[in-house]
């Protein structure tokens, strides 16, 4: 049989390569590459493997459905967001630092292509990345508002500003899920709110809730919800990060919780690595997400 030599540094091709073949040099091996393909077809999945995915088409079409129309309403609010990358041409000094005032279109323009230079946290020429954010992630779960942020440690953290927010002294916290997890016991001691009251208000935790469906709870009434950016909204890319979104008045006195009365929402400093692995993130989730519901089948 004529043998076409290949180049490989792959274990499969080391463990099936043809008797006589030349052994790996210098890291490299050279293979039969027919052998190394049918070798590498009939290691793709085990038998029981194969039987189970076959098994799970119907699971995993309307996980794909799910996918589809979670991905497409991310792209429309990223569309209509304008978001767009850096452009240094415009940011570089020295025109950036010895401009004495740009005209308004053009301050609209660089705006628009710094969305992934990150924030100072003052105002002092941020490009908008920190507010499309917030603007798209609204969008995304049909909120009125929402804050995204780096500055919320866990999703415990955002969950305790949203209470913060909602609760005052007297108020009763109902959690209808069952008892809250550890980290939260100590806090859901000293105030609650009461759900018979027909006046209540509803937050939602929602970590790992995320592009799980089609809606979100923001969309089905809930007054807030909270959760992680590590968790499902991150992509498997956000380092760090959680959000709390719903209705305005509740996510900017959460906002004044995280930073202080006065600032909410208009402050906070995201270095520009971290905003781009945030705007990624959220970009990547329905299909995470999607693959990680499959595996879970």
């Amino acid at each position: 049989m004529a043998a076409t030599a290949g180049c490989c540094s792959t274990p499969l091709a080391w463990a099936r390569r043809p008797r006589g073949a030349p052994a790996p040099r210098g890291g490299r091996c050279l293979a039969y590459a027919p052998a190394v393909a049918a070798a590498a077809s009939d290691a793709a999945f085990h038998p029981d493997v194969s039987r189970a995915a076959e098994s799970l088409q119907a699971e995993f079409a309307a996980v794909d459905r799910a996918l589809a129309f979670n991905s497409s309403r991310v792209a429309t609010a990223f569309r209509r967001a304008r978001v767009a990358p850096h452009v240094t041409s415009l940011l570089s000094p020295p025109f950036l630092y010895y401009r004495p005032v740009w005209p308004p279109g053009l301050t609209s323009l660089v705006r628009l292509f710094q969305h992934f230079g990150g924030s100072t946290g003052y105002g002092h020429d941020d490009g908008g990345g920190r507010e499309a954010l917030d603007s798209i992630f609204t969008e995304i779960v049909g909120a009125e508002a929402a804050i995204v942020r780096p500055q919320f440690f866990s999703g415990t953290h955002a969950i305790a500003c949203a209470l913060f927010a909602l609760l005052r002294p007297g108020h009763e916290l109902l959690a209808v899920a069952g008892p809250p997890y550890d980290t939260l016991e100590e806090f859901s001691s000293s105030g609650s709110l009461q759900m018979q009251n027909p006046n209540c208000m509803v937050m939602v935790d929602n970590c790992y809730g995320e592009f799980v469906e089609t809606s979100e709870p923001a969309m089905v009434g809930a007054d807030l919800i909270a959760g992680s950016l590590i968790k499902n909204p991150g992509g498997t890319i956000a380092p760090c990060g959680g959000y709390v979104a719903g209705k305005k008045h509740l996510v900017e006195a959460t906002a004044a919780r995280l930073s202080a009365p006065g600032l909410g929402v208009e402050f906070g400093s995201t270095p520009g690595h971290v905003m781009r692995a945030l705007f990624q993130g959220l970009f990547l989730a329905p299909q995470m997400v999607g693959e990680a519901i499959k595996v879970g089948s």
